[in-house]
């Protein structure tokens, strides 16, 4: 390595640092977190379309949404939503409030799926999600249309 302007200190580093590398990717692939063959994690979007065909129907988009929506809101991934996740995640801090204690059902002071996704299905909130983002109005969301809505808004709060 002398021809390579690489003396002995700087080597044992390079070896260090790539034996650190080496550990990292076997932690990785030991806890399931490597990317799966033939490249990286599919997108969002490529999760939704059951079909591959490129296009997300009404269907797919209102059967996902609820699980992405939650999952985004819950911060800490316990699998449920609580007064400080919710109002992070709002821009409307009274009107969040209010619309958390009604929807808290079981009065616990914290959204299960459960509560979140009947509650949206009831009030129709991922199909006006849907509408205003399927801009040509085809009924179905192209990735230019999934990917162009930076917020959302249902139960009448904007995230």
């Amino acid at each position: 390595m002398k021809g390579w302007g690489v003396d002995k200190m700087n080597k044992n580093k390079l070896v260090g640092y790539f034996n650190a590398l080496l550990v990292v990717a076997w932690a990785a692939a030991l806890l399931g977190c490597a990317a799966p063959k033939g490249g990286a994690a599919p997108s969002l979007f490529e999760q939704l379309d059951r079909g591959a065909a490129g296009r997300l129907t009404r269907s797919e988009f209102a059967e996902g949404m609820p699980r992405v929506v939650f999952d985004e809101i819950d911060q800490d991934g316990d699998g449920k939503i609580d007064l400080e996740e919710w109002l992070a995640a709002s821009r409307d801090e009274a009107a969040a409030r209010r619309k958390f204690q009604e929807l808290d059902r079981d009065g616990n002071r914290r959204l299960s799926f459960l509560e979140f996704s009947e509650a949206a299905a009831e009030r129709g909130d991922f199909d006006e999600m849907f509408k205003a983002m399927d801009h040509d109005r085809d009924g179905h969301l192209s990735p230019v249309e999934f990917n162009a809505r930076p917020s959302f808004r249902i139960f009448s709060i904007e995230f």
